[in-house]
């Protein structure tokens, strides 16, 4: 009789442990409590447009790489797959001056070097750095804790340069990382794109992989990547239940014994693949006293291991008014609830021409957001809530048309979405929209995928490893049949 997996959420992790499920051969059916699946990697309409929520570049989207292999495995990506053209990673805009960090990185080297003489010597620096980075690969083959003497000595020879830039940069954090440069224009390029307490090597990567080729935008962007696998988990013969939130998972004598839906129903199965947020999981779908001790830890230090959301609004503007794709823009001064900030991200999705009416374009403006700023937006009845939000999408857009004036030209606010909006929606821990933050103190919870205490049940989904995100997801989601299969 053939064995069978519930998985429970329908995001990128759920989805690939589905496909890699009933490629090894077991009887698959995926819950899903919204009405479409990918989790946080989606898109929605608004009045004729098309916003999208997650990627900014797909880690793994270069050919000949193992992570390349899942998102091909899993339809993610196919061979007749197109990406965005696109020849950097975003430019950073301050009284009337900008630079840009290109894919070219000797490009880059050159323009750095030429705005501040000063900073050449830091610069030079810094782009080694990333030259050096593009080694770096999320291992996708197997977890770690699979993983025998030949394969880590196999991944050393693959990342043979990454010990370089740990040891220049890897317990520096974004903000004292800006801080060795002198140019106001410079510190702000570095220091601003991500939070200030990040790790300066996650920034590194990030540029990497872009410069490298590995980080491409595919076509249609998130909505359309996660109905790519949807249609391949329907195709290899899983079944994916959208609506059906679960409420509970089963056990009996001591092991998993399947989940009960919302509605009462009960579904039976042999194991359970968990691939939601992990916060709704202890002391919801299973006791609280099941979760791993390091994890409890990170949940309870909400100083050491911080969390990260954003502010986000929507506009659609004028074709070429706002410059295609990232922008990071100096502007005057303003706050919202806890924040104050002098500057705001910019992407504009002129490069999907479907996604907007013809001769306009969507533009999405971004603050970032901290545990004290969900906490605030959480704190507001819906009264203030909703007036906050319109208050907020007014101070965007007056900062966006200073910086760019030409989008003023017929404005239209689409969507303005907070903290709370990802918790709604996914059940985001502190609306967080990946894992905890990879911070030069903080240590990822080693969590093996198991739960100790309840055979039969395996996890998955971004907040596996720090600082999560699709790739971390989608490898999770193969790694927890793997250790099924290894578990008989």
């Amino acid at each position: 009789m053939t064995e069978r997996i519930v998985v429970v959420g329908a995001g990128i992790a759920g989805l690939a442990a589905a496909i890699y499920g009933r490629l090894a051969g077991y009887d698959v059916e995926v819950f899903e409590k919204n009405a479409v699946p990918g989790g946080e990697c989606t898109g929605w309409d608004r009045r004729g447009h098309h916003i999208d929520n997650c990627i900014h570049w797909l880690t793994g989207s270069k050919s000949g790489n193992a992570l390349n292999d899942v998102w091909l495995t899993t339809g993610a990506l196919g061979d007749d797959t197109e990406f965005v053209p696109g020849d950097k990673f975003f430019t950073a805009r301050i009284d009337g001056r900008e630079v840009t960090l290109w894919h070219d990185l000797d490009r880059t080297e050159r323009e750095l070097s030429a705005l501040s003489p000063a900073d050449a010597g830091e610069a030079k620096r810094l782009m080694q750095a990333v030259r050096q980075a593009r080694c770096c690969e999320i291992p996708a083959e197997k977890p770690l804790d699979m993983m025998g003497v030949l394969d880590y000595l196999k991944m050393g020879l693959r990342m043979k340069d990454m010990p370089k830039v740990m040891k220049v940069y890897g317990d520096v954090s974004l903000g004292e990382l800006a801080e060795r440069f002198k140019d106001p224009l410079l510190r702000m390029l570095v220091g601003a794109y991500m939070p200030a307490d990040y790790a300066a090597y996650a920034f590194i990567v990030s540029y990497a992989t872009m410069a490298s080729g590995n980080g491409r935008v595919p076509r249609g962007g998130s909505r359309a990547l996660a109905l790519r696998m949807s249609a391949k988990l329907e195709e290899v013969g899983g079944r994916i239940h959208l609506s059906s939130p679960v409420k509970r998972i089963r056990q009996h004598e001591g092991r998993v014994a399947g989940v009960i839906l919302q509605d009462g129903t009960e579904v039976a199965s042999d194991f359970v693949v968990y691939a939601a947020d992990m916060s709704l999981l202890f002391g919801g779908l299973v006791e609280r006293e099941l979760m791993p001790e390091e994890w409890a830890r990170a949940y309870k230090d909400r100083s050491s291991y911080p969390v990260m959301s954003g502010l986000q609004v929507a506009f659609s503007i004028p074709e070429e008014s706002v410059p295609s794709g990232t922008t990071l823009f100096a502007c005057a001064p303003f706050r919202v609830g806890p924040r104050e900030a002098s500057c705001l991200t910019s992407h504009c999705y002129d490069y999907e021409p479907t996604w907007a009416p013809e001769g306009r374009a969507v533009v999405q403006v971004n603050l970032t957001q901290s545990d004290a700023d969900w906490e605030w937006w959480k704190s507001l009845g819906k009264a203030d809530y909703r007036t906050s939000k319109e208050r907020a999408a007014a101070i965007f857009a007056d900062r966006l048309v200073s910086a760019f004036p030409k989008a003023a030209d017929g404005l239209e606010l689409l969507d303005v979405w907070t903290p709370v909006t990802y918790e709604r929606f996914c059940g985001a821990y502190r609306g967080s929209y990946m894992g905890f933050k990879a911070t030069p103190k903080t240590k990822s919870p080693s969590c093996k995928g198991v739960v100790e205490g309840l055979p039969g049940l395996y996890l998955a989904g971004q907040w596996m490893t720090n600082p999560g995100g699709l790739p971390i997801a989608v490898t999770s989601g193969k790694f927890a049949i793997q250790r099924i299969q290894r578990s008989k």
